[in-house]
């Protein structure tokens, strides 16, 4: 099954090198056997064109290295961490709009949960704020300091005392759940 799977790779059939490593894998392998099967199997796994796994291929290159620790496996094993930060990398990207969220990267983890935590915030006054008829005050946006142009508007709004009430009473609800 192994050299079968080999075969199958080299025809780039990702998805019949996984069937013939998995039928190989129930013969109960040992040794460079089983080494080689995990191998053949994780390759398949990382190269496949469309359904790439690299999760799952770490996950069989560390068994197959407990098994035998040899070279292709510890380079197959660290292309693979590398696919998946990569793999992970994208999502973020994807998840967040490429706003620049996973892109930078923080000085320590509290820090980032202070930016996450006032950038809520702000977000959550100009909901209200807008919510109620209303701009953000330039003290509640930090942001609109020197950036906005009070040029053809009638007049600034200020958030109004019902907009802060209100904006305290969901705050405060919020921090406790």
């Amino acid at each position: 099954y192994s050299n079968a799977a080999l075969m199958a790779l080299k025809l780039e059939r990702h998805e019949f090198a996984i069937q013939l490593c998995d039928s190989g894998l129930l013969f109960s392998p040992q040794g460079p056997e089983l080494s080689k099967l995990l191998l053949r199997k994780a390759q398949a796994v990382l190269e496949r064109p469309q359904h790439s796994d690299p999760d799952l291929a770490i996950e069989l290159l560390q068994r197959a290295a407990q098994e035998a620790s040899s070279r292709p496996v510890l380079e197959l094993l660290h292309r693979a961490k590398k696919a998946a930060k990569e793999k992970k990398r994208a999502s973020d990207r994807a998840l967040f709009g490429g706003r620049g969220f996973g892109d930078k990267r923080l000085a320590s983890e509290a820090t980032g949960r202070a930016d996450a935590a006032a950038e809520c915030a702000l977000l959550l006054r100009k909901g209200w704020a807008a919510l109620f008829g209303t701009s953000a005050a330039r003290e509640v946006d930090p942001y609109a300091e020197g950036r906005l142009s009070l040029e053809g508007l009638e007049g600034p709004q200020k958030d109004n005392d019902a907009a802060r009430a209100a904006f305290a009473e969901t705050e405060a609800a919020a921090v406790q759940a």
